[in-house]
Protein backbone atom coordinates (compact mmCIF):
# COMPACT_ATOMS: atom_id res chain seq x y z
CA UNK A 1 0.00 0.00 0.00
CA UNK A 2 1.43 3.37 -1.02
CA UNK A 3 -1.61 5.64 -0.56
CA UNK A 4 -4.23 5.94 2.16
CA UNK A 5 -7.55 6.33 0.39
CA UNK A 6 -11.17 6.44 1.44
CA UNK A 7 -12.52 3.50 3.41
CA UNK A 8 -15.91 2.29 2.18
CA UNK A 9 -16.62 0.35 5.37
CA UNK A 10 -18.98 2.42 7.49
CA UNK A 11 -18.46 0.88 10.94
CA UNK A 12 -14.70 0.68 11.21
CA UNK A 13 -13.31 1.43 14.65
CA UNK A 14 -9.64 0.45 14.26
CA UNK A 15 -7.36 0.36 11.23
CA UNK A 16 -3.79 -0.98 11.35
CA UNK A 17 -1.57 -0.18 8.36
CA UNK A 18 1.84 -0.59 9.96
CA UNK A 19 4.94 -1.51 7.92
CA UNK A 20 3.59 -0.61 4.50
CA UNK A 21 4.90 1.88 1.95
CA UNK A 22 2.36 4.63 2.46
CA UNK A 23 3.76 7.92 1.21
CA UNK A 24 0.64 10.05 1.26
CA UNK A 25 -2.82 10.35 2.80
CA UNK A 26 -3.85 13.28 0.60
CA UNK A 27 -6.69 11.31 -1.03
CA UNK A 28 -8.18 10.33 2.30
CA UNK A 29 -11.26 12.36 3.21
CA UNK A 30 -11.93 11.10 6.72
CA UNK A 31 -13.90 8.38 8.48
CA UNK A 32 -16.71 9.02 10.91
CA UNK A 33 -16.46 5.96 13.20
CA UNK A 34 -12.71 5.31 13.42
CA UNK A 35 -11.28 5.48 16.96
CA UNK A 36 -7.74 4.18 16.33
CA UNK A 37 -5.47 4.54 13.31
CA UNK A 38 -2.00 3.01 13.16
CA UNK A 39 0.44 3.82 10.36
CA UNK A 40 3.77 2.99 11.96
CA UNK A 41 6.83 2.40 9.80
CA UNK A 42 5.62 3.88 6.54
CA UNK A 43 7.01 6.65 4.34
CA UNK A 44 4.87 9.61 5.29
CA UNK A 45 6.52 13.03 5.11
CA UNK A 46 3.45 15.05 6.10
CA UNK A 47 0.08 14.59 7.78
CA UNK A 48 -1.91 15.94 4.85
CA UNK A 49 -5.27 14.18 4.59
CA UNK A 50 -5.34 12.88 8.17
CA UNK A 51 -8.48 14.75 9.13
CA UNK A 52 -12.24 14.62 9.58
CA UNK A 53 -12.33 11.77 12.08
CA UNK A 54 -14.59 12.97 14.90
CA UNK A 55 -14.25 9.76 16.95
CA UNK A 56 -10.51 9.18 16.57
CA UNK A 57 -8.81 8.96 19.97
CA UNK A 58 -5.49 7.24 19.15
CA UNK A 59 -3.17 8.02 16.25
CA UNK A 60 0.16 6.23 15.76
CA UNK A 61 2.48 7.74 13.16
CA UNK A 62 5.82 6.71 14.60
CA UNK A 63 8.75 5.70 12.40
CA UNK A 64 7.91 7.80 9.36
CA UNK A 65 9.57 10.91 7.88
CA UNK A 66 7.08 13.50 9.07
CA UNK A 67 8.37 17.07 9.44
CA UNK A 68 5.18 18.93 10.47
CA UNK A 69 1.78 18.21 11.99
CA UNK A 70 -0.17 21.31 11.01
CA UNK A 71 -2.43 19.30 8.71
CA UNK A 72 -3.97 17.30 11.56
CA UNK A 73 -7.33 19.03 11.62
CA UNK A 74 -10.89 18.17 12.58
CA UNK A 75 -9.79 15.57 15.14
CA UNK A 76 -11.72 16.83 18.18
CA UNK A 77 -11.53 13.58 20.18
CA UNK A 78 -7.83 12.76 19.65
CA UNK A 79 -6.21 11.95 23.01
CA UNK A 80 -3.00 10.15 22.07
CA UNK A 81 -0.61 11.19 19.30
CA UNK A 82 2.53 9.12 18.78
CA UNK A 83 5.12 10.80 16.52
CA UNK A 84 8.14 8.89 17.81
CA UNK A 85 11.05 8.65 15.36
CA UNK A 86 10.19 11.20 12.70
CA UNK A 87 11.99 14.25 11.24
CA UNK A 88 10.39 17.07 13.21
CA UNK A 89 12.77 19.95 13.91
CA UNK A 90 10.33 22.65 15.04
CA UNK A 91 6.67 23.60 14.84
CA UNK A 92 5.76 26.46 12.52
CA UNK A 93 2.11 25.80 13.30
CA UNK A 94 0.23 23.45 15.57
CA UNK A 95 -3.21 22.01 14.93
CA UNK A 96 -6.15 22.55 17.23
CA UNK A 97 -6.47 19.34 19.23
CA UNK A 98 -8.72 20.16 22.20
CA UNK A 99 -8.70 16.63 23.68
CA UNK A 100 -5.00 15.78 23.29
CA UNK A 101 -3.56 14.34 26.50
CA UNK A 102 -0.51 12.34 25.38
CA UNK A 103 2.13 13.57 22.93
CA UNK A 104 5.16 11.44 22.06
CA UNK A 105 7.91 13.30 20.17
CA UNK A 106 10.72 10.91 21.05
CA UNK A 107 13.66 10.58 18.68
CA UNK A 108 12.85 13.61 16.56
CA UNK A 109 15.26 16.41 15.66
CA UNK A 110 14.05 19.05 18.12
CA UNK A 111 17.16 20.89 19.27
CA UNK A 112 15.80 23.70 21.48
CA UNK A 113 12.91 24.55 23.76
CA UNK A 114 11.15 27.00 21.47
CA UNK A 115 8.37 24.46 21.00
CA UNK A 116 7.48 24.17 24.69
CA UNK A 117 5.38 27.36 25.02
CA UNK A 118 3.47 26.32 21.90
CA UNK A 119 2.19 23.18 23.59
CA UNK A 120 -0.03 25.33 25.78
CA UNK A 121 -2.35 25.25 22.77
CA UNK A 122 -3.30 21.73 23.86
CA UNK A 123 -5.39 22.48 26.98
CA UNK A 124 -5.62 18.86 28.20
CA UNK A 125 -2.04 17.80 27.57
CA UNK A 126 -0.69 15.97 30.61
CA UNK A 127 2.01 13.67 29.18
CA UNK A 128 4.95 14.84 27.07
CA UNK A 129 7.63 12.46 25.82
CA UNK A 130 10.78 13.85 24.18
CA UNK A 131 13.33 11.10 24.89
CA UNK A 132 16.09 11.01 22.30
CA UNK A 133 15.55 14.54 20.97
CA UNK A 134 18.76 16.65 21.02
CA UNK A 135 17.08 19.19 23.30
CA UNK A 136 16.03 16.54 25.80
CA UNK A 137 19.44 14.91 25.69
CA UNK A 138 21.11 18.24 26.40
CA UNK A 139 18.91 18.98 29.40
CA UNK A 140 18.87 15.39 30.65
CA UNK A 141 17.38 15.35 34.18
CA UNK A 142 16.53 19.05 33.92
CA UNK A 143 13.94 18.56 31.17
CA UNK A 144 11.05 17.87 33.53
CA UNK A 145 11.73 21.06 35.47
CA UNK A 146 11.98 23.09 32.26
CA UNK A 147 8.65 21.73 31.01
CA UNK A 148 7.02 22.56 34.33
CA UNK A 149 8.56 26.04 34.50
CA UNK A 150 7.21 26.91 31.04
CA UNK A 151 3.90 25.06 31.03
CA UNK A 152 3.12 24.48 34.69
CA UNK A 153 0.83 27.50 35.07
CA UNK A 154 -1.19 26.62 31.96
CA UNK A 155 -1.34 22.84 31.83
CA UNK A 156 -1.71 20.02 34.34
CA UNK A 157 1.45 18.12 33.37
CA UNK A 158 1.59 14.73 35.07
CA UNK A 159 4.31 12.91 33.13
CA UNK A 160 7.50 13.95 31.33
CA UNK A 161 9.59 11.30 29.59
CA UNK A 162 7.82 8.53 31.52
CA UNK A 163 8.70 10.28 34.81
CA UNK A 164 5.79 11.15 37.07
CA UNK A 165 5.49 14.75 38.18
CA UNK A 166 5.47 15.04 41.96
CA UNK A 167 4.41 17.83 44.30
CA UNK A 168 8.10 18.45 44.95
CA UNK A 169 8.67 18.90 41.21
CA UNK A 170 5.82 21.41 41.01
CA UNK A 171 7.15 23.37 43.99
CA UNK A 172 10.70 23.45 42.60
CA UNK A 173 9.44 24.60 39.21
CA UNK A 174 7.42 27.39 40.82
CA UNK A 175 10.47 28.58 42.72
CA UNK A 176 12.54 28.52 39.55
CA UNK A 177 9.79 30.30 37.59
CA UNK A 178 9.52 33.03 40.21
CA UNK A 179 13.30 33.48 40.29
CA UNK A 180 13.41 33.81 36.50
CA UNK A 181 10.56 36.31 36.53
CA UNK A 182 12.35 38.38 39.18
CA UNK A 183 15.63 38.23 37.25
CA UNK A 184 13.84 39.28 34.07
CA UNK A 185 12.16 42.18 35.89
CA UNK A 186 15.47 43.35 37.33
CA UNK A 187 17.17 43.07 33.94
CA UNK A 188 14.39 45.11 32.30
CA UNK A 189 14.61 47.75 35.04
CA UNK A 190 18.38 47.94 34.65
CA UNK A 191 18.03 48.24 30.87
CA UNK A 192 15.46 51.02 31.33
CA UNK A 193 17.79 52.87 33.71
CA UNK A 194 20.70 52.51 31.32
CA UNK A 195 18.57 53.82 28.47
CA UNK A 196 17.40 56.78 30.55
CA UNK A 197 20.99 57.57 31.49
CA UNK A 198 22.03 57.36 27.84
CA UNK A 199 19.28 59.74 26.77
CA UNK A 200 20.15 62.18 29.57
CA UNK A 201 23.83 62.05 28.63
CA UNK A 202 22.96 62.77 25.01
CA UNK A 203 20.83 65.73 26.08
CA UNK A 204 23.63 67.09 28.25
CA UNK A 205 26.16 66.64 25.45
CA UNK A 206 23.87 68.40 23.00
CA UNK A 207 23.30 71.24 25.44
CA UNK A 208 27.02 71.59 26.04
CA UNK A 209 27.72 71.60 22.32
CA UNK A 210 25.05 74.24 21.77
CA UNK A 211 26.49 76.38 24.57
CA UNK A 212 29.99 76.05 23.14
CA UNK A 213 28.77 77.02 19.71
CA UNK A 214 26.95 80.03 21.11
CA UNK A 215 30.02 81.12 23.04
CA UNK A 216 32.17 80.76 19.95
CA UNK A 217 29.74 82.81 17.91
CA UNK A 218 29.63 85.49 20.60
CA UNK A 219 33.42 85.61 20.68
CA UNK A 220 33.64 86.12 16.96
CA UNK A 221 31.10 88.91 17.18
CA UNK A 222 33.13 90.75 19.74
CA UNK A 223 36.29 90.41 17.65
CA UNK A 224 34.56 92.04 14.72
Amino acid sequence: ITQLKNMPQQRLSKVILNENRIESCAQFTGQSTLTCLEMRKNRLESCEGIRKMPCLTDLYLNSNKITSIGDLIELPALKKLDLNTNKIVSFESLPTLPSLEYLDLSNNLIANGDCLPQFAKFPRLNTLIMTGCPYAEELADRLKNEVLVILGTQLDIKMVNEEEVTEEDIAAAKEDRDARAQAKKEAEEEAARAEAERIEAEKEAAAAAAAAAAAEAEGKGEDE
